[in-house]
């Protein structure tokens, strides 16, 4: 089943099964244009999730993932239509003045 959960509770979350790798992978296939700019349409969203016994897989929608942060706007406006990318999301969250954020990075998946 679908599970709507958010970036930062969802990283949180797997802090300690993931110990000690830094990134989990998120793979998203299917990329198409929406009416909106900037704004695409993502299906299915692939988390590979990696520990000590191996790596899973796992459906997930994240909520507001698109709007987390300006750069994902920036960063998703070039991505090309038909190409697989994938998100690397640090969990443990860099600390600025008065809140956390993860710094992600976008990687096309050859």
């Amino acid at each position: 089943m679908t599970k709507f959960i958010s970036v930062n509770k969802y990283m949180s979350g797997l802090k300690e099964e993931l110990d000690p790798f830094t990134y989990l992978n998120v793979y998203f296939y299917h990329f198409e244009k929406s009416s909106f700019d900037k704004v695409w349409n993502i299906e299915p969203v692939k988390f590979a999730i990696v520990t000590k016994n191996g790596a899973k897989f796992e459906d997930l929608d994240i909520e507001g993932l698109l709007t987390v942060k300006e750069s994902f706007d920036r960063r998703f406006s070039s991505l090309k239509e038909g190409k697989a990318y994938k998100l690397v999301i640090p969990y443990e969250p860099k600390k600025a003045d008065d809140y956390e954020y993860y710094e992600s990075k976008i990687v096309e998946v050859q």
